[in-house]
């Protein structure tokens, strides 16, 4: 969608369109239209469609990790309980019934949690690089520049908030190690 933008605003801005895209060109020239109408419009119908196309793979992306991840929690939590209940009747005298029950609900919900932020994250690296691949077909010294000036910034942040998220996950794993004693 980022590629089909810069055509689209050209067409609507100046009323007549300039074919510097050696695809856009050899679209025009197929079709075998000369009307500036019949360009916008066609570049209109084109950014439309990739973005109605590019939502719905996201949806469906969406749709298809958050099953995956959620079956593999089903998975995981039905082994671990089957496990569990296949201990010898000793055991479970002995052990409070909760402990593992909650122990086993909490870390996979845990693990769900982190599946479909890993396969979040790879979904948002593959759109980052498409956009970024369009970005430098479209103009690559401002498509650099930028890059190398977000690079900046998040060495910046980092640099700046790197002691205070580490003193910060040390009290959190501090108070939730008090609030399971409390619990217990």
């Amino acid at each position: 969608t980022i590629s089909l933008v810069t055509p689209l605003l050209i067409s609507l801005s100046s009323g007549g369109f300039n074919i510097n895209n050696p695809i856009m060109s050899s679209i025009v020239n197929q079709l075998k239209i000369t009307n500036n109408k019949q360009i916008t419009f066609i570049v209109a119908f084109l950014f439309l469609f990739v973005a109605a196309l590019s939502s719905f793979i996201k949806i469906l992306n969406l749709r298809n990790y958050v099953y995956f991840s959620n079956s593999v929690g089903v998975d995981l939590t039905s082994n671990a309980f089957s496990k569990l209940l296949h201990q010898k009747y000793i055991f479970h005298i002995n052990q409070n019934s909760s402990d593992p029950i909650s122990a086993i609900s909490s870390f996979t919900d845990k693990t769900v949690q982190y599946l479909k932020n890993v396969l979040q994250i790879f979904t948002a690296i593959l759109a980052s690089l498409g956009t970024v691949i369009a970005l430098l077909l479209i103009n690559f010294k401002f498509t650099i520049l930028t890059i190398f000036s977000f690079i900046l910034i998040y060495l910046l942040l980092i640099s700046t908030t790197k002691k205070k998220i580490s003193r910060l996950s040390k009290k959190i794993a501090f108070e939730t190690t008090n609030q399971l004693k409390i619990i217990q």
